[in-house]
């Protein structure tokens, strides 16, 4: 009898532990609950979209307007040009919720901000069609930026990363080319046509320049390279007539071609010959780097010399 007493005793003890255990979780919950409400209160939003599916972003007089559709990001104005996606997304994720870290109370003419003439404006739009319009000025020293909303008078600092998401030209929101996955083995020709060397017009070898493996001409070394290939950064989008002509595409570009037989085990459907052919400018202001286009494409990349030189000045090998 005296055990069992022992044994309800430590029982109603073990409730009453538990219960306080259960009261004090109870009340730490409550407690970060009304931290959080109460930080929520005080969180100055400047915008605060479910999705954001459209931006218009200018940076350092530059502008680019961008809108969503079907799940893919567009050039508003251009919808032909390829959108780097994760740019675009980065930049809607962060317009999304801009909030300010504090409000600036009785502030002056906004050329004491850099807010008059903003290097950065954003202009944020959801599916209703609500907007929000935001100017960035001055840098503070911890980082931070002035900023305010386009049709309000007041002051605020926000963090770099409207900034950081804001801060890429045109040409890097434009996703380049790619060309086709190629293995060394698989490639069986290389062809210069304007190449260096040989200036005999009369000659129908004048000018061109091909690596062969059927006769030895092209390496192993050479096919790895070529192989290799691997288009840069976006250059120019449409350049006019007069653009061409100072990246060398003015009569005066070669054309490098090579041919790759893929590995008809590996791929059945398209285990035949394919070519990919590619147009040679000039090089960059800096010499590191050629322009280069594929035939019919409006987009001009770069290309880097070091790898194109073997094949272009006849000395591969």
């Amino acid at each position: 009898m005296k055990k069992n007493r022992s044994m309800m005793a430590g029982l109603c003890l073990l409730a009453v532990m538990c219960a306080g255990y259960g009261a004090v979780s109870f009340g730490v919950g409550q407690q970060e609950k009304r931290k959080q409400e109460a930080e929520e209160a005080n969180t100055i939003y400047l915008t605060d979209f479910a999705e954001v599916t459209g931006v218009k972003a200018t940076r350092q007089g530059q502008t680019i307007s961008l809108i969503k559709e079907d799940g893919q990001w567009l050039d508003e104005g251009d919808t032909e040009r390829p959108v780097k996606q994760s740019l675009a997304a980065l930049l809607a994720s962060v317009g999304q919720q801009i909030t300010a870290s504090r409000r600036l109370e009785g502030a002056g003419a906004l050329v004491n901000y850099g807010l008059d003439e903003p290097e950065y404006r954003a202009v944020f739009t959801d599916a209703s069609g609500e907007q929000a319009e935001i100017l960035v000025g001055d840098q503070l020293e911890d980082g931070r930026y002035y900023a305010k909303l386009e049709e309000r008078a007041e002051v605020y600092t926000i963090d770099s990363g409207l900034v950081s998401a804001m801060d890429y030209t045109d040409l890097e929101f434009t996703q380049p080319e790619i060309l086709p996955q190629v293995k060394s083995d698989e490639v069986q020709l290389v062809q210069v046509t304007g190449a260096a060397g040989d200036e005999d017009e009369e000659d129908e070898m004048a000018g061109k320049m091909i690596f062969s493996r059927k006769d030895g001409t092209l390496t192993d070394e050479m096919a790895a390279s070529a192989a290799g290939f691997v288009l840069g950064d976006c250059a120019a989008w449409k350049p006019d007539k007069e653009e061409l002509a100072e990246m060398g595409f003015d009569g005066r570009e070669r054309r490098l071609s090579y041919v790759y037989e893929p590995d008809v085990e590996e791929d059945e459907e398209n285990g035949h010959q394919s070519t990919v052919v590619l147009e040679i400018g000039g090089l960059n202001e800096t010499g590191t780097d050629y322009y280069v286009r594929q035939p019919g494409s409006s987009m001009i990349l770069l290309m880097s010399r070091s790898v194109l030189d073997e094949f272009l000045m006849g000395n591969a090998g």
